[in-house]
């Protein structure tokens, strides 16, 4: 699912800009977490997790591009919290998953892709 959004991403992105693919695949990743989450059986947990998969992949490569043309600052500072959400991400859903179960913490994650996708309608910096 990654590689067919990621082949798709680009032609979406010259048709209707950066922000919109951003927005809509922060979107598409929070319904098929949320997908997963009402799941009842292991086939539709699997179709929302590569629904979100597909979305999360159109997101990634637009927001490391934006930054790499607004300079090196921007760059690393995107790339510092791309991997300080890789090192603290699993904790916090663990944290969440152990109180509260793990359709709670899988659902935080759904609810920080609809944060994307609203920051993403109002991030210029992605054009």
């Amino acid at each position: 699912m990654m590689l067919l959004a990621r082949l798709v991403g680009d032609r979406l992105k010259e048709r209707w800009g950066a922000r919109k693919v951003v927005g809509f695949g922060s979107l598409l990743a929070a319904v098929g977490v949320f997908i997963a989450v009402a799941a009842l059986d292991i086939p539709m947990a699997i179709f929302g997790f590569a629904i979100a998969g597909t979305g999360v992949a159109m997101v990634f490569p637009f927001v490391f591009s934006a930054a790499g043309r607004h300079g090196a600052i921007a760059l690393a500072g995107v790339a510092t919290l791309s991997y300080s959400g890789g090192l603290i991400g699993p904790p916090v859903v663990g944290f969440l998953a152990h109180g509260f179960g793990l359709q709670a913490g899988l659902a935080f994650i759904g609810t920080l892709c609809i944060a994307v996708a609203l920051a993403a309608s109002r991030a210029e910096w992605l054009e």
